[in-house]
């Protein structure tokens, strides 16, 4: 599965799988700001400090052996007063979110 960060967005917003499966996912931005993932409710995780730069994949592949609806966000911060343009996530990172639904 591969998504793409574009516009401050997660696409596809929502990825359902099954209990067990293995899960191959690939992350890439194609924003011009650093941005992160991850999904707090089963541990994983981008480094936030390694991030995931403009023009950049990062993949990881794990199981998910409970069944629920885990949200995803970004886990690099939007610092508004830092002045370092493209190098946090943007204004509308609260909503970088989206779902894995485990059946």
């Amino acid at each position: 599965m591969v998504m793409m960060e574009e516009m401050h967005v997660y696409f596809p917003s929502v990825i359902v799988v099954n209990r067990g499966d293995t899960i191959v996912l690939s992350v890439v931005n194609m924003d011009e700001h650093r941005h992160g993932f991850e999904i707090p409710g089963v541990g994983i995780a981008s480094d936030n400090t390694l991030d995931i730069a403009p023009g950049d994949t990062w993949t990881k592949t794990f199981k998910v052996d409970r069944a629920g609806v885990f949200v995803w966000e970004c886990n690099v911060p939007y610092v508004p007063a830092s002045g370092m343009m493209g190098q946090d996530c943007g204004e509308d990172h609260q909503e970088m979110t989206g779902y894995l639904i485990v059946q």
